[in-house]
């Protein structure tokens, strides 16, 4: 697979968000119905992993847009790879 399908604009891909901020994970987990993993809880701070599949960048794209209204600091976006496509 060449590196220009890896980052298509209109296919559904996975991917990976972490983030910190006062929204704990199953608040965050009802709002956006993704898989929430706290990864470390400082005072009324949280620094989450959220991962799930997006149906294209506009949807990735409202994720971070509704991240950011929830004043939740993005500290990595990463696309993962389909762990289905790795199954021999």
């Amino acid at each position: 697979m060449g590196k220009s399908s890896l980052f298509c604009f209109t296919k559904q891909a996975s991917y990976e968000v972490v983030t910190f901020g006062a929204c704990d994970s199953s608040s965050l987990k009802e709002l956006l119905g993704l898989d929430v993993e706290v990864l470390k809880k400082d005072k009324d701070s949280y620094t989450l992993k959220i991962r799930g599949v997006m149906r294209d960048q506009a949807a990735l794209s409202g994720l971070l847009n509704t991240l950011y209204e929830l004043r939740l600091t993005v500290l990595s976006v990463n696309l993962v790879e389909d762990e289905e496509k790795n199954i021999a």
